[in-house]
């Protein structure tokens, strides 16, 4: 049946009012994060900001994820990180830059260098283009197929096709990258290097930068973060 006139220019005449209600939400969360940000900053020692937490909270570090993921504070990073310029010591992101477009990685490592202190660290981890490729053709000196199947429960029968084409189209993966081409990304966006770190330990003064790479438990597989570029860039 259709819809009377009346149903329709009522619907049409809420419009106004679902915005608004939907524009308070937004000013709340905004307000909450923008209150959460500030009590952080304010602490005595270290500030750092983690990306893309999902579960894995750290303890002193400000913890983030997408809005309404139920992360201390939501946070796109695509878009402006709401941070003044030079107020945090490092910024954290494990396995985070390879779900966003290539063409919003440049801007994000921008606004890290932006929002970082001088001498503040930059540490992310993410998919190791050419490690896979090495794996996928048999030729790692680090990790084979049969290794990565320990850790692979989705398909108990992982295949090097599976696992490629799960590398490069599962869980939202948009973009793998090679470690000069992060590099280059780095240098544009004013580091003064990008440096490949192994997992757990980092090249800065900052205590709070060791022991990071935890996801895959405790002590992890040794072969498991062959598969991953492991990288630091300090300010200058």
């Amino acid at each position: 049946m259709e819809k009377s006139a009346f149903y329709r220019a009522a619907r049409w005449a809420y419009q106004p009012v679902k915005q608004a209600k939907s524009l308070a939400v937004n000013f709340n969360a905004w307000t909450a994060r923008k209150a959460i940000i500030e009590r952080y900053l304010k602490r005595e020692g270290f500030t750092g900001l983690q990306i893309g937490s999902g579960s894995h909270k750290r303890d002193g570090w400000l913890n983030s994820d997408l809005p309404g993921s139920g992360a201390e504070i939501g946070i796109d990073i695509t878009e402006r990180l709401p941070f003044q310029d030079s107020s945090l010591h490092s910024i954290y992101g494990c396995e985070v830059i390879e779900h966003i477009p290539k063409h919003a990685v440049l801007p994000f490592f921008k606004e890290a260098f932006r929002v970082l202190r001088p001498r503040g660290v930059f540490r992310l981890t993410t998919p190791d283009l050419e490690e896979i490729c090495r794996i996928i053709l048999g030729i790692s000196n680090e990790c084979t197929i049969e290794q990565i199947s320990t850790i692979w429960l989705e398909d108990k029968r992982l295949t090097r096709d599976i696992w490629a084409n799960a590398m490069f189209r599962s869980w939202g993966h948009q973009y793998v990258w090679d470690f000069e081409s992060l590099r280059e990304i780095a240098l544009s966006a004013g580091f003064s290097a990008l440096e490949r770190k192994p997992p757990q330990v980092t090249g800065s003064s900052f205590l709070e930068l060791k022991n990071l790479e935890t996801r895959y438990g405790m002590p992890p597989p040794p072969f498991v973060w062959a598969t991953s570029i492991i990288a630091e860039a300090v300010k200058p």
